[in-house]
């Protein structure tokens, strides 16, 4: 009789054991998968913040725009002055560094009651921004100036702001035959006339 006794605890024994180890590896299993899971959402969460932070909104291009502008302004720049004649003496003044065209100055002249100035600013030969004032009005009343801002990003404006309120670009994609592109051109060509007047 103890031995039966002996026997049947013994045996239950071993079948707790073996219900232990089953729960334990069940937990195992489950705070794998726990742990997996909680990895590809953070692995996700951080993909798409990663992501998020790749694509540049329009204002953070702008201040990468406004940066590079202070940039190119706090340099000591070489300069070259062409004068040239469009419908009024014109003057346009080439700002390079390391021999490359970052900054292009165009002061239009008086043309009738006004005149005009650009700005023109690269990196890497692509235009980036460009900065205009018109000053004029009628021969005996005040002067009225108007200053555009447009930021460029790939060759389209991204934001184009008339005294200081931002409005519709006045042009919304640059090429080769842009102005501001034939003037960069014509740096190397020396033909401003036939690049800017025509």
């Amino acid at each position: 009789m103890r031995h039966l006794v002996f026997l049947f605890t013994f045996s239950l024994f071993l079948i707790s054991c073996k219900q232990k180890d089953t729960k334990q590896e069940g937990s195992t299993i489950i705070e794998k998968e726990l742990d997996s899971t909680e990895q590809q959402i953070s692995i996700d969460t951080f993909t798409k913040k990663d992501t998020a932070t790749n694509i540049p909104t329009i204002e953070q291009m702008v201040l990468d725009i406004r940066n590079e502008f202070k940039r190119i302004n706090s340099l000591r720049l070489t300069q070259k002055e062409y004068k040239f004649f469009c419908d009024a003496d014109n003057t346009i003044t080439y700002y390079t560094d390391n021999g490359k065209v970052i900054k292009i100055t165009i002061a239009w002249g008086f043309v009738g009651d006004g005149s005009s100035t650009s700005e023109y600013y690269y990196k890497d030969d692509k235009l980036i921004f460009t900065y205009e004032t018109h000053t004029g009005g009628p021969a005996n009343g005040p002067d009225t100036k108007n200053e555009f801002r447009t930021y460029v990003n790939n060759d389209k404006t991204i934001q184009h702001i008339k005294n200081q309120k931002v409005i519709d670009c006045a042009t919304c994609q640059f090429n080769k035959s842009s102005r501001e592109y034939k003037a960069l051109r014509a740096y190397n060509t020396g033909n401003i006339t036939t690049a800017l007047c025509k």
